[in-house]
């Protein structure tokens, strides 16, 4: 009888057990008592009395070809889309550049305010592949109104500010009957695009950074992205996390910080798609900065008396 116990308890935990992919892309939760987890990549996951988390680490494979190859690999495993998410940078212009040669006609959504830089350099991207660009013009009734959508998701502050922009583009799209839409997100954390990454000068510790921020994107970006979509019925296609592009860019040689940060790769990518040297050459700005989102919500912020953005949001 004892046997049986546990064995029944053995089948029961065996059932509770989540193995997730490397990016968690399906960004799976469980929920141990009142806590509602998000799970990491390359896991195995056991919940029963007690929370086992087994995490792989990522063990990349030697890779041939060149960047651009690859990437046109990546959309191509994205299936059939119909949009994509652009800023006017380099990482979603090149996927739309992508994107236009394999179906055509692609449609290319950006959010922002009438002035801001990710509006005016999207419109030479819809330009440059000759395309037109739907713009989704932001002011302060549309972006009150998206803040209290986003809080009623459960998004934290941070995701609510990064999420109005992704909001109001997806939003947009899947009102004129877009399904599924590819996004840039991701390459940053590879190809080490942030500005913490220009600073540090060890190659080792730019390695380990690359590793951690690949680590959480599953609760950040993932999680965030995969929410706002989920919520208003659309799919988002990450073809920069696709395991060809993840393999090829954690097996590039880091000749130095100033070669990586400037996405030299993706820049000459960019050239070959034929991209206008605005947008190959354009540094990169923050989706809330480049969008004019940020500067926004200061503005109001001071307007209401308040400290920061961030109890502006709490107040709305």
């Amino acid at each position: 009888m004892k046997r049986i116990t546990k064995q029944k308890r053995k089948d029961a935990e065996k059932k509770r057990e989540i193995k997730t992919d490397v990016f968690n892309t399906s960004c799976k939760s469980v929920k141990l008592f009142d806590f509602e987890m998000i799970l990491p990549g390359n896991s195995v996951v056991r919940v029963g009395e007690k929370l086992d988390i087994l995490t792989g680490g990522l063990s990349p494979k030697s890779m041939s070809g060149g960047i651009l190859s690859i990437l046109r690999s990546a959309v191509a495993d994205c299936g059939v889309f119909d949009g994509v998410l652009v800023s006017g940078g380099i990482d979603s212009s090149v996927i739309a550049a992508i994107a236009e040669e394999k179906i055509g006609s692609i449609r290319l959504f950006v959010a922002g305010f009438p002035s801001s830089d990710d509006v005016a350099f999207s419109e030479i991207l819809g330009s440059s592949l000759g395309v037109k660009v739907d713009s989704i013009i932001l002011d302060e009734k549309k972006i009150e109104k998206i803040i209290k959508k986003l809080k009623a998701f459960g998004l934290d502050t941070y995701s609510v500010i990064i999420g109005i922009v992704e909001y109001a583009a997806i939003e947009y799209a899947a009102s004129h009957g877009c399904r599924r839409l590819l996004s840039g997100v991701g390459s940053d954390e590879l190809f080490l695009g942030f500005s913490k990454h220009r600073e540090e000068k060890s190659v080792a510790k730019l390695k380990k950074m690359r590793e951690s921020r690949l680590s959480y994107i599953n609760v950040t970006d993932l999680y965030r992205i995969k929410t706002i979509a989920d919520k208003l019925g659309v799919e988002v296609l990450l073809p920069y996390l696709n395991e060809k592009v993840v393999n090829f860019a954690l097996n590039m040689h880091i000749k130095s910080t100033q070669y990586i940060y400037r996405k030299t790769l993706l820049r000459s990518a960019g050239k070959q798609l034929g991209l206008d040297e605005r947008i190959v050459e354009r540094n990169k700005k923050a989706m809330q900065y480049g969008s004019g989102v940020m500067k926004h919500l200061e503005r109001i912020a001071r307007e209401h008396g308040v400290k920061n953005v961030g109890e502006y949001i709490k107040r709305i």
